[in-house]
């Protein structure tokens, strides 16, 4: 989730992989009222299934204590092609993203349609009607004389759908939504600003708590003097658009994070912007209103695209990618998603939860006040799968009474809004899976934990093949588990430990030794995963356990989660024995096929190392090959099952393993 290069790259896969409804929580530790009750089934009827793993997969030249991935996956490997143009090949992710982009072309969604068809109407009659729509906002700007009126219509417009240089944003504070204001100023490319995407900071306000310390209400109580003196322009905005300033929020710098500066850019674009004269925000708002023209002013088409190849089908598909997710969402889910298989999944989740509960309580290492609050946190995390059951009307734009495209652009805008503004206040557990949708579609192959909201999100994509199937072997489902444990212990990792149970800045530790205990543990993660040199293994690189630490606990956290329930339910429904043991073989090597990939040394660098002449850091993802091999050395059974030797490479002595969930 949901997070910057995770969704610009193919290896995205590895933050689903891991990386309405909205379920309320039991409070209860009692194991009985907290798992669903399941038929018992016999051991043929559990080991009856589809085994996707298979020798022409696999590589049995590799003992799997040198190097279990290969083992595993090392025959794909061998015989899958890929090169610098393609740069990563994966099997199970790529199975499920040719389902979805093939399931999400076969939809028929009404605006998308109903706009391409306007997008054709080019007759005479047609676009002077839209010039002179637009010509009519632009003669209400000119007619402004302050400042204020100028915010303040800002705010009409932006609530009657033109284009304006602000994006209303929704994100959680205190338990419930919350909006603030996002700076899309002037066509200034040099500037900050114009590299920030949506997905930036929605992902920034969701995750990273210094960003979220700096945000406070307009209207608090406490602030309200303070805030409006500072920020009138978000005041008299806010106010326009009709939102109480108890639900609006604005952004104050602070020492902690000027090494981020994400704060202190947004804050010194808004001072940039409040300072403007009132000439400069008529110029302001009126260049914002004449960017729409393109879509049906020949004449500002040819001006404002001249150097581009880019057709108005372009700049609409564009448009579709920012304003129709929601929509997009709500027709792919209804389409695809049924009833059933939220339920089996969100029974499944359940399981894990009651197994993470036991694993707190079992725990060593942590003071019964830590684990007091890991467990309230536990069980007040939301469990956000498939799709909402009800969709938020007002999020889904009707352009059959509108008459043009400019209208249709306009329609769609309110619509967004009209989410936000509705979002605005609600409990969050009821709200963030709208909240989150509208920045992440449905249509991603993802699975992700947002801290802010402390909800696990699991999309459409793995609650079909070839992430599971009720016909695959358990062995295979259950592995499938490890991602969404892997969701669910981000909670708990060096960020998510942060956040309390609401999703509040607050971290869950009750002892300074609880505290300097977790943070040695997740420096011995650190250490252990900074000695793997990553493949291909001429290129001299070797992992960054400081970089990747975060998705190593929750891949750990994860495949315990998963495999512990896996032996429940076997112990449950009679196996024992040498049939036991197959079993959890089996769930070992199912583990490892869902990270079958192969990439180049370009991948292994990018990742690895980022890309500064893009922007982009190093991946917080380890390859696929540590996060197969990294795992399993860290769990006793593997060495049983496997017979791994102590002069194997990957062995680890019993007291060197880690351990943290």
């Amino acid at each position: 989730m949901m997070k910057k290069y995770l969704m610009m790259l193919a290896a995205i896969f590895c933050c689903a992989m891991m990386s309405t409804m909205l379920t309320a929580c039991s409070e209860s530790d009692d194991d009985d009222e907290n798992v669903p009750a399941k038929p018992v089934e016999t051991p043929s009827t559990v080991d009856n299934g589809k085994w996707l793993v298979t020798d022409e997969h696999m590589d049995k030249s590799y003992r799997p204590g040198d190097d279990f991935y290969m083992y595993c996956n090392g025959g794909w490997w061998t015989s899958t092609e890929v090169d610098e143009t393609t740069m990563m090949k994966a099997l199970i992710i790529g199975q499920s993203q040719e389902w979805v982009t093939k399931s999400e072309a076969a939809l028929n969604i009404p605006s998308k349609v109903k706009m391409l068809a306007d997008l054709e109407k080019t007759d005479s009659q047609a676009v002077d009607v839209q010039k002179k729509k637009l010509q009519e906002a632009i003669d209400r700007v000119n007619a402004v004389n302050t400042k204020e009126e100028a915010w303040r219509l800002l705010g009409q417009l932006c609530k009657e759908g033109y284009n304006t240089p602000f994006r209303v944003m929704s994100f959680s504070r205190a338990g419930k939504i919350a909006l603030c204001l996002f700076p899309i100023s002037e066509k200034d490319y040099d500037t900050p600003a114009a590299f920030m995407s949506d997905d930036d900071l929605a992902w920034q306000l969701a995750s990273n708590p210094d960003v979220l310390a700096a945000m406070h209400p307009l209207g608090s109580a406490l602030r309200r003097t303070i805030n409006q003196e500072q920020w009138p322009m978000l005041v008299n905005i806010f106010e326009a658009l009709g939102v109480s300033l108890d639900d609006a929020y604005s952004m104050e710098a602070y020492p902690t994070i000027v090494q981020n500066g994400m704060v202190e850019m947004i804050v010194t674009e808004f001072t940039k912007l409040q300072d403007k004269s009132v000439e400069e925000w008529k110029t302001m708002i009126i260049s914002k209103l004449k960017d729409d023209a393109p879509f049906f002013d020949d004449v500002a088409f040819s001006t404002d695209l001249a150097n581009s190849p880019m057709v108005r089908k372009d700049m609409l598909e564009n448009f579709f990618k920012r304003y129709l997710k929601y929509e997009i969402s709500c027709a792919f889910a209804k389409a695809y998603v049924t009833d059933d298989m939220k339920k089996r999944t969100r029974e499944f989740c359940e399981e894990l939860r009651q197994t993470f509960r036991e694993r707190i309580q079992a725990n060593s290492w942590m003071s019964e006040g830590s684990k007091r609050n890991a467990t309230e946190k536990l069980n007040e995390m939301v469990f956000n799968i498939g799709a909402p059951d009800k969709w938020i009307e007002e999020g889904i734009a009707d352009l059959s009474q509108e008459q043009n495209l400019f209208d249709d652009i306009r329609a769609l805008r309110r619509a967004q809004l009209k989410l936000d503004l509705k979002l605005a206040g609600m409990n969050t557990k009821e709200a963030c899976f709208h909240q989150i949708i509208q920045t992440y579609p449905l249509t991603l192959i993802n699975a992700f934990y947002v801290p802010n909201t402390n909800s696990m999100n699991i999309y459409p994509s793995w609650l079909v093949e070839p992430c599971y199937n009720t016909q695959h072997n358990q062995a295979h489902n259950y592995a499938t588990m490890s991602s969404f444990g892997h969701e669910i212990t981000h909670g708990f990792d060096t960020t998510g430990s942060m956040y309390n149970k609401i999703g509040d800045f607050e971290d869950i530790w009750a002892t300074e030794a609880d505290r300097q205990e977790f943070n040695r543990r997740a420096q011995l993660l650190i250490d252990y995963y900074s000695k793997f040199d990553v493949m291909p293994f001429d290129l001299g690189l070797t992992n960054n356990g400081a970089v990747t630490v975060p998705e190593n606990i929750a891949d750990l956290g994860g495949f315990c989660l998963a495999y512990d329930t896996y032996v429940k339910y076997l112990k449950n429904n009679g196996y024992k024995d040498e049939q036991l043991r197959q079993q959890k073989l089996r769930f070992y090597e199912a583990y490892s096929y869902l990270w079958c990939t192969k990439w180049t040394a370009g991948y292994t660098k990018l990742l690895t190392l980022g890309d500064a002449n893009r922007g982009m850091k190093p991946n917080e993802h380890s390859l696929p090959r540590e996060r197969v091999n990294g795992i399993v050395t860290n769990t006793d059974d593997w060495y049983d099952l496997f017979e791994v030797k102590t002069t194997d490479q990957l062995y680890l002595a019993p007291e060197k393993r880690i351990r943290i969930w």
